[in-house]
């Protein structure tokens, strides 16, 4: 069996610049109008928390489990709250670094009064 010999496929033409810029301008207009009406859509900082209770918020009750009431036993157990005070002594030994940065001022004056 041998498959038909097809035609090649015809080449699209290229797009006239004004066209490609109306096809931006109105991909971005389309994506700005998804997201104003998918609801999302910019909110005040003080309107924040309301605004994702109100998308998180359950439509309807879910009967099987909305109908449980489970009463916790309270436990016998106690907490005990330990306040904890501690000091660190925090010293640096500059000693070799002034040596050195001595000995290196001591070696350039010596050059220096030559």
């Amino acid at each position: 069996m041998t498959l038909p010999v097809l035609p090649p496929a015809p080449k699209v033409p290229a797009m006239s610049p004004a066209i490609k810029a109306v096809i931006k301008v109105m991909d971005i207009l389309g994506k700005f109008f998804c997201i104003f009406k998918g609801g999302i859509g910019l909110v005040r900082e003080k309107f924040i928390k309301a605004r994702v209770e109100q998308m998180t918020q359950r439509k309807q009750n879910i009967m099987p489990f909305d109908g449980i009431k489970i009463k916790m036993p309270v436990s016998p157990l106690q907490s005990y709250d330990y306040r904890v005070d501690a000091t660190v002594d925090l010293k640096f030994d500059f000693r070799q670094l002034y040596d050195l940065a001595q000995k290196v001022a001591d070696n350039r004056n010596g050059e220096v009064n030559k």
